[in-house]
């Protein structure tokens, strides 16, 4: 395993074993990059982001995707009723800051 992760350039890797009942089993392997803190912990999933970075998903806009489309069986108004009763007073973000928020973070 030493030799793989040399290989890769990585010098630390976190890693999570799962288990099924029926002994099905499935490593996870965690490798956090330059914006997580070298700490130890047994918890792959704890991560102390060093104070100024933000994870690589943030700084970057998604890719388009000229064919999306919801899906058939979507149901905006549906969506808007549970929103509204999980959240209420809460209030959507317009385009603009939606679109300003993307551009900030990039």
């Amino acid at each position: 395993m030493s030799a793989a992760l040399d290989e890769a350039g990585v010098s630390r890797m976190a890693y999570g074993l799962r288990v099924s009942p029926a002994a099905d089993a499935v490593l996870d392997l965690f490798d956090y990059g330059p914006a997580v803190e070298d700490v130890m912990s047994p918890y792959p999933v704890s991560m102390v982001l060093r104070e100024g970075v933000v994870p690589e998903p943030w700084r970057r806009l998604p890719e388009p995707t000229p064919n999306a489309a919801p899906a058939p069986s979507a149901d905006p108004a549906r969506l808007e009723r549970l929103l509204r009763e999980r959240l209420p007073g809460s209030i959507g973000a317009t385009d603009s800051e939606i679109t300003s928020c993307c551009r900030s973070a990039s």
